[in-house]
């Protein structure tokens, strides 16, 4: 990446398209985070509603709860023990959030940084036809060309190979997820407590939902803007030069054919059909176990 920046820092129209990625990856970055943290404040928070239900309702100390449910060695619901462990869930909680939110934005980033290096080759074929009339000029132009393509490919290529198994878990564990997440929903809707389940699981449900959606979307974008390279080579003047050059044209082509990918664990492409495959499955989980209990 650092060095497709430093072969782009001299040549402001293809510095244009890598800065404008870059912002959008930026701002990506900070949403992604700031939703995590704020599930996190919500899920913390409805657990403080559930515990002041409970004084209302006459429960002792003892019956208290943390964030997250555990048992513990010792008697920890006296303070300041209780507060200690809580601080200790929520800190634990919040680094696992932040952890979440960075890991799905250098997904994003990667992904964007491709976007860019194609709309810069997209732009040099399409410059090729307005350049020097000269074979030299015109060989150099595809030369480099031909080279960022296939550091795209590279690139891309490395990206499945690191993550595909990992997206792969996230496949596979945002479905349960969502699916049991769905069925605690349905099922808290008319207990007492319900406001408080409500303002922990709706949230997290949702984020759930938006980091499989972000997964596969990043897939979709991908396959998506591969193509501009094969469109952007068939509606450049390749008819207008020579044979030699020409070719080349052809096989950069034939080469973007084959789209770029993401996949989850090398045999499900991401996609927004895999999002929908995701949401059908957990709908579908929800209403078997529903029937069951």
């Amino acid at each position: 990446m650092t060095e497709d920046w430093n072969q782009c820092a001299s040549i402001r129209s293809k510095m244009q398209p890598m800065i404008s990625k870059a912002i959008l990856s930026h701002r990506f970055s900070k949403c992604s985070i700031v939703a995590y943290s704020i599930v996190l404040l919500l899920f913390a928070t409805g657990n403080i509603i559930a515990q002041k239900n409970a004084a209302n309702s006459g429960q002792t100390v003892e019956e208290k709860s943390f964030i997250i449910k555990m048992k513990l060695p010792s008697e920890c619901n006296t303070s300041p023990f209780y507060e200690i462990v809580m601080i200790m869930q929520f800190l634990l909680q919040l680094t696992s959030a932040l952890v979440a939110g960075m890991l799905n934005a250098f997904i994003v980033t990667l992904i964007l940084h491709i976007a860019g290096q194609i709309d810069i080759v997209c732009h040099e074929l399409l410059e090729i036809s307005v350049a020097d009339d000269k074979h030299d000029s015109h060989m150099v132009a595809l030369r480099s060309v031909v080279i960022r393509h296939q550091r795209i490919v590279a690139f891309a290529e490395n990206i499945e190979n690191v993550f595909c198994y990992m997206a792969l878990m996230q496949f596979l564990s945002n479905t349960f997820v969502i699916c049991f997440l769905g069925f605690v929903i349905v099922n808290s809707l008319n207990s007492p407590d319900a406001d408080a389940v409500m303002m922990k699981i709706i949230p997290y449900y949702a984020v759930v939902n938006l980091e499989a959606f972000i997964l596969c979307f990043s897939g979709e974008y991908l396959s998506s803007k591969s193509k501009c390279i094969n469109q952007a080579a068939y509606n450049s003047f390749w008819y207008k030069l020579k044979p030699t050059e020409s070719k080349i044209i052809f096989l950069l082509i034939m080469r973007s054919q084959k789209e770029l990918t993401m996949t989850a664990g090398k045999f499900v492409d991401l996609s927004l059909e895999s999002f929908t495959s995701i949401l059908k499955a957990s709908a579908s989980y929800v209403s078997v176990l529903h029937a069951m209990y």
